[in-house]
């Protein structure tokens, strides 16, 4: 293949110049020139085989195959990640998937580093497998500080900057039929008071109403208490 390449270019370059004496016809300089860049083009594609180009630029993170091993059509040879960016898919239920919204902020913590991303893409269905609605966060990664593959912990930042809640752990809430209490610490007695729960995240749950900023929350024994039981705070 190069060494037709290489006669083909000699060829058409002495071709080009017989063309401008006038030696030859315009016809056989496009002939002589069409066979040029077949030549041309074969010798592109072997080049192409045997040094497999990487598509992107970034780092080798796996390699599956050995030099001089019989690879096959469409064998993975090498795995390359740019790592300076890195996406996590999670899973969002149908009651939070109104609140997850494309161009969300994020931040994921992975072994005591934490690294900020931007929401890229929400499903518009469910999945009928997971029950469930997948998204798909970019987050930076400078210095390529956490490794591809990883499984981290991630957090949606809810950016209504108008609103402000209370929430705690659902172990701390006491359901009564349909209805949820908490315990309140006022003038050394325990006080049962009803709250209306809001959205949920994990093991914790808004409180809407109920009860006040810097109200002192019973989190232990509650099951030993009752309304207007008289509690000492022991440190």
């Amino acid at each position: 293949a190069k060494a037709a390449y290489e006669n083909s270019q000699s060829t058409y370059e002495r071709y080009k110049a017989l063309h401008e004496a006038g030696g030859v016809s315009a016809q056989n300089l496009d002939n002589v020139k069409t066979q040029y860049e077949v030549n041309k083009a074969n010798w592109e594609t072997v080049g192409k085989v045997v040094h497999a180009l990487a598509p992107i630029s970034g780092y080798v993170t796996k390699v599956a195959v050995n030099e001089s091993e019989d690879v096959k059509k469409e064998t993975v040879l090498v795995t390359v990640a740019d790592l300076r960016k890195i996406k996590a898919s999670i899973q969002v239920s149908e009651d939070e998937i109104n609140d997850v919204k494309k161009g969300g902020k994020a931040f994921a913590e992975w072994q005591g580093l934490k690294i900020s991303g931007v929401i890229s893409q929400v499903d518009m269905a469910m999945d009928p497998m997971t029950q469930s609605f997948n998204a798909d966060i970019i987050f930076d990664n400078p210095n390529a500080q956490i490794k591809a593959g990883v499984t981290a912990d991630i957090t949606i930042l809810n950016e209504d900057k108008n609103s402000e809640s209370i929430t705690l752990a659902r172990k701390d809430l006491i359901k009564k039929g349909n209805d949820f209490y908490v315990y309140v610490f006022q003038n050394g007695k325990s006080i049962l008071k009803k709250v209306e729960l809001g959205k949920s995240s994990g093991t914790n749950v808004e409180i809407l109403s109920g009860i006040n900023e810097g109200e002192k929350v019973i989190t232990e024994g509650q099951t030993f208490l009752e309304n207007n039981t008289k509690v000492k705070i022991i440190n």
